[in-house]
This record gives C-alpha cells, sequence and structure tokens, in this order.
C-alpha cells in the first residue's frame, strides 16, 4: 500500500473536460444500433434528449440495425450468432480443404452438427450480402438527395 497521498489528492483537484459532444455522439450510435429504421431511430433520440437533425441521422444511417437480415433465398433467419471456437475451428479446417471426417474427429462435432455449422455459415454470408446490398442501396439513395438539395440550396 502507498503511504503518499499527495498526488492522488492532486489529481482530485484537477478539472474533467466534459466532453458533451462526444459523449452524446457515442450515446446516439448505440441507439441507432439498436433501432429498426429511420422514424424510430428519431424518436428514440428525441425521447432520450439527443440532437435529431437530418445531419444526425444522416449519419447514424449505417448504424441502423435490420431485423430482415434473414437469408433471402429460403428465408430462414441464420439460427447462429457467432460460432465457439469448436465451430470456428471446423469452419477453418473446411475452408483449408479438409475432410468432413477430419473435422469431425478434431473438434468432436457430430456429422450432422458439422453440416448444420456449413449451412449456417453459408446463409449468414447471404445474410451478410444482402445487407450489404442494402446499405449501398441506402448509401445511393442518401448521396442522391444530398445532390438534390445542393441543387436546390
Amino acid at each position: 500500500m502507498f503511504a503518499d497521498f499527495s498526488q492522488a489528492l492532486a489529481a482530485e483537484h484537477l478539472p474533467v473536460p466534459h466532453q458533451v459532444a462526444v459523449q452524446e455522439q457515442a450515446a446516439a450510435r448505440a441507439v441507432a444500433r439498436r433501432a429498426h429504421d429511420h422514424a424510430a431511430l428519431a424518436r428514440l433520440l428525441r425521447m432520450l434528449g439527443l440532437p435529431t437533425d437530418e445531419t444526425t441521422l444522416i449519419g447514424l444511417q449505417p448504424y441502423l440495425t435490420d431485423d430482415s437480415t434473414d437469408d433471402q433465398s429460403t428465408g430462414e433467419p441464420p439460427t447462429m450468432t457467432t460460432p465457439n471456437a469448436f465451430e470456428a475451428m471446423a469452419l477453418s479446417m473446411h475452408h483449408n480443404g479438409d475432410a468432413p471426417e477430419t473435422i469431425c474427429e478434431a473438434t468432436g462435432l457430430t456429422r450432422t452438427e458439422l453440416e448444420q455449422l456449413l449451412a449456417w455459415a453459408e446463409a449468414h454470408r447471404m445474410a451478410i450480402r444482402n445487407r450489404v446490398a442494402r446499405i449501398r442501396t441506402d448509401l445511393t439513395e442518401l448521396a442522391a438527395h444530398a445532390t438534390s438539395l445542393a441543387e436546390v440550396g
């Protein structure tokens, strides 16, 4: 234990800079990650007393979540969110070209579990591709909107 507390006592009297803008931005991003659409985001921000101007809402657009990340070809949502270490190892081994028997032996997964994992991984890739396509579309629309606003103004 320290006997000299003079530095700690001196530090207590130092001014703490208020970074309200940084804190508000972080809070707005956290809210956006949980909002489902533009209107819900605006409502949530307004309820929390955070800025809801158009510039803020446009900047938060990429953080919006979308429950429609289902695999568009099957309509089935991915059932797993994050693979555990054994599943990640199995996916890595599969990607490296190892035989299913080798993967099952090394990871302890059954053949059925491995097949389900591989199906999930493919659905997850499709969901990510679909989300990227939606984000690109949104960005294109936002760019067109910004261009039209610039032409008017």
